[in-house]
């Protein structure tokens, strides 16, 4: 199984949700592991329920006191004990529909040439901002395979594109030695984004330092996408129009959850994703 590392802050119920879909559509892909973090005891009890519930097998680790969102010790620990390759997550991703590739087929994709297979990206995200309804220019006719799509980011280069970005963290495989050759055991705390968290800080580090893996010039994605992110709301200091269409709030989510209301998966509709980020509505359910 391939190592995934999902990261959590103050959002339980939607990593709830996260924990749901990846039990659906993809079981035997990832062996799981969550680094949570929560500003009060009502969010530090959400996680404790989802433990409780126990909906997927999961290694489960609360970030260091001192790191504020910056767990640079736990994020390498995680990696110096990855196999060969790892994915990454966050808690507002989703596996909104079955991945019909293996972990073999995954791997054979992902051949010399290939940096990423990205589970976020495939024909159907044309669309770059899913607020503005811009787009993205779409993948052409020959990169689109029988079973998956690949092309090359590096033809992109310049462009404000998902197709031209081949590091994100949500809901990417790689190998593990081309990020760890990328990062040189580098501390983040070089960045642009000194407000930001790891997350971010990473994926800063990965897009400046582009040329030690650029030699691997595609990505690849399913043929259709499997992962959306879900930008209800926001936990971390960021300027960000999440909720402009449908906005969830993270404490009232918490609060319900407790008094055991969850995001129910089959009351959301996934048939117009196309793009890597929406706001499909959801109802709640009763457990």
């Amino acid at each position: 199984m391939i190592s995934l590392f999902v990261a959590s802050k103050n959002r339980a119920s939607q990593l709830r949700l996260l924990l749901e879909s990846l039990n659906r559509n993809c079981s035997d892909l990832f062996d799981l592991n969550i680094l949570y973090n929560f500003d009060d005891d009502s969010y530090k009890e959400g996680y404790k329920k989802l433990q409780e519930e126990n909906i997927v097998k999961a290694n489960w680790e609360v970030e260091d006191s001192d790191s504020n969102g910056v767990f640079v010790r736990q994020f390498y620990d995680f990696l110096n004990h990855a196999g060969p390759h790892f994915a990454l997550m966050v808690d507002d991703n989703v596996f909104y529909r079955e991945n019909g590739l293996n972990q073999d087929r995954i791997e054979e994709i992902l051949d010399e040439e290939t940096f990423s297979f990205s589970f976020r990206l495939g024909v159907n995200t044309i669309i770059q901002d899913h607020i503005l309804l811009e787009k993205q220019d779409p993948l052409e006719d020959q990169d689109i395979k029988e079973d998956h799509a690949k092309w090359k980011y590096t033809d992109r280069a310049g462009k404000f594109q998902d197709y031209a970005f081949p590091f994100s963290w949500d809901g990417v495989i790689y190998r593990t030695k081309d990020v760890l050759d990328t990062l040189q055991n580098t501390d983040f705390s070089t960045t642009d984004h000194t407000w930001a968290p790891l997350p971010h800080r990473l994926e800063e580090h990965m897009s400046k330092n582009l040329d030690r893996y650029s030699h691997r010039q595609y990505m690849a994605a399913p043929k259709y996408s499997c992962v959306v992110g879900m930008d209800y709301n926001k936990v971390i200091n960021v300027q960000n129009r999440g909720g402009s269409k449908f906005r969830a709030d993270e404490r009232g989510l918490n609060d319900l959850y407790l008094k055991d209301f969850v995001i129910d998966f089959d009351s959301m509709d996934f048939s117009s994703v196309q793009s890597a980020h929406d706001e499909v509505p959801f109802k709640l359910r009763k457990l």
